[in-house]
């Protein structure tokens, strides 16, 4: 399933930037922008449960694991309230143990609807069939088995080219004009992708990256590049993290930084399989972040203050009463 994109990973990508976040933010804060409600039931947790259900059969095993993870802390940390009881027990249960109950509940239901999607995928389902399927295993065997020896390929590449270029790298797009030199110095014949893309054929361009945004940055833009954009998104997650303690008092502000917060994480986990600027996606979360930060902090600002009194003033205006 690739919905409106190229390939599924793409898709799932979509789903886990821009729908995840905002819909589990608006579920676990319980704000909406509908007024329909029927107690918890709202709108935008029937299309929770459709996104997640459309993002079980792109069978994207990144997709999957930020699904996985974003479940994992909204309900261990972001959520506000816990549930007070489990199938009518009356045991009274500590947050924590509480929280890591429902999070695992919740995962073990994510799983089974997992495998039972991808038993008909024999791609998908080599993530449990390695195991039955080869004599000896090994975890180097399993990522190669799950076709990621390209992608170990493009990230040792990338290593090597930072290691003779570390501060400012060999410049921003310039990664595939080095490939060659700094490829690894090992057999291609069990990666046939990469064999393809060092002996091309007659009149076939090659689009070479690293398939990894961080070691892009590290290989092309050196440890100052790579320190700047991570300065970037630690401001930017610092304004998710401002609005979602909400110190300043408005109901939506918990809404936008728990997204916020849940936005940065899934670029964070995205950002190791694709490694490309032009890709709006994240972009319009960082846009959603800094714009509702904006927003909501000058709205705060341009309310009347209140005329402050000491406590001197307040004791003789009661005896005055």
């Amino acid at each position: 399933m690739s919905g409106l994109t190229y390939e599924p990973n793409w898709f799932a990508e979509q789903i886990t930037l821009l729908l995840l976040p905002w819909l589990l933010a608006s579920v676990i804060t319980g704000q909406s922008v509908f007024r329909w409600r029927w107690r918890w039931l709202t709108i935008e947790l029937f299309l929770l449960v459709w996104a997640i259900f459309v993002l079980l059969f792109t069978f994207s095993r990144t997709g999957l694991i930020i699904l996985a993870i974003l479940i994992l802390i909204s309900v261990l940390f972001l959520r506000p309230l816990p549930v007070k009881t489990y199938l009518g027990s009356r045991v009274s249960l500590s947050r924590p143990f509480r929280r890591l109950l429902e999070a695992g509940l919740l995962l073990i239901t994510l799983t089974i609807f997992t495998f039972i999607a991808g038993q008909n995928n024999e791609f998908f389902s080599r993530i449990w069939n390695y195991w039955s399927d080869k004599k000896s295993t090994s975890l180097s065997g399993y990522f190669e088995y799950l076709g990621f020896g390209a992608r170990l390929s493009y990230g040792e590449t990338a290593l090597n080219i930072f290691v003779d270029n570390p501060t400012f790298g060999v410049g921003l797009g310039n990664y595939a004009f080095y490939f060659n030199e700094y490829l690894p110095d090992e057999p291609l014949a069990p990666v046939p992708e990469i064999l393809r893309l060092v002996t091309p054929e007659s009149g076939r361009d090659r689009l070479v990256t690293p398939k990894n945004f961080y070691l892009r940055l590290l290989s092309e833009t050196g440890l100052i590049g790579l320190a700047t954009f991570l300065a970037f998104l630690f401001a930017i997650l610092g304004c998710a993290i401002f609005l979602w303690r909400n110190p300043i008092g408005r109901s939506d502000a918990r809404f936008w930084g728990t997204a916020g917060i849940l936005g940065v994480i899934s670029f964070s986990l995205a950002a190791f399989t694709f490694d490309s600027f032009a890709i709006p996606n994240m972009w319009v979360v960082f846009g959603f972040i800094t714009a509702s930060t904006w927003i909501i902090y000058k709205s705060q600002k341009s309310k009347p203050e209140m005329p402050e009194f000491s406590q001197s003033e307040i004791s003789q205006e009661m005896e005055t009463d």
